[in-house]
This record gives structure tokens, C-alpha cells and sequence, in this order.
């Protein structure tokens, strides 16, 4: 059984969604919410806040899970800042270190050598 990260991963990695659909769409069934419509909600949160390469989208695509499932807009806060305080221990990036950059420029040489479904 493959796990909601390694599918969420799965779906950026071959292009069908930017980060924060790939995150949204991923837990789409536990908001209740049809994987076309969150979808659609989060697409323009990909490369960060509106490209814009500042709040990363996968974090977004989380926020915007998180509020509709806790449905409270003070505890869905206090949820998504455990979540960014989580995300900024595990990655330094926030706010952007060198860390950060050197880590997604690995990772965007990882995302350009995978295959998937024939696309480089």
C-alpha cells in the first residue's frame, strides 16, 4: 500500500499537479471534498504563493486541508502553525537559508533525471 506521502510525491513528480493540488488532492477524502474541486482551489498556489516562490505550495495545499476538516478558524490556525513550525525544523527554510536553496536545487536535479510516463 503505497502511503499519502509517497502519493502526494507521486503526483508532483510526474507534473499532473503543482505542489499544493499534489498535497490537497492527496487528502481531498478526508475533507470531503472531490479531488476536481480542491484542485481546482489550490491551483494557483503552485511554485509558492502565486509563483512567487514564498510559502512553499505543499504547505498551502495542507493549510487549506486542515481548515476544512477542523472547520474552526482559530484551531485550523493553530494546527497549520504546528504544521509550518514542523516543516521549518525539518527544512531551515523558513525564512529561505542557504540550506534551503542548495537542498532544492538537489532536488529539482532529482525531479529533471525521474521518468514518468515517458516525460523527462
Amino acid at each position: 500500500m503505497v502511503s499519502r506521502k509517497d502519493e502526494a510525491a507521486e503526483r508532483k513528480r510526474c507534473g499532473q499537479y503543482n505542489c499544493a493540488q499534489s498535497v490537497a488532492c492527496t487528502y481531498a477524502d478526508i475533507a470531503g471534498v472531490d479531488d476536481n474541486v480542491i484542485g481546482a482551489a489550490t491551483s494557483a498556489f503552485g511554485t509558492g504563493m502565486g509563483t512567487m516562490t514564498g510559502t512553499c505550495g505543499a504547505l498551502v495545499g495542507a493549510g487549506v486541508v486542515l481548515g476544512m476538516v477542523i472547520n474552526d478558524r482559530v484551531a485550523a490556525r493553530a494546527a497549520m502553525k504546528r504544521v509550518m513550525v514542523g516543516f521549518e525544523k525539518w527544512s531551515h527554510s523558513v525564512p529561505r537559508t542557504e540550506r534551503y536553496w542548495q537542498r532544492k536545487a538537489v532536488a529539482q536535479l532529482r525531479w529533471m533525471c525521474c521518468r514518468c510516463g515517458g516525460a523527462a
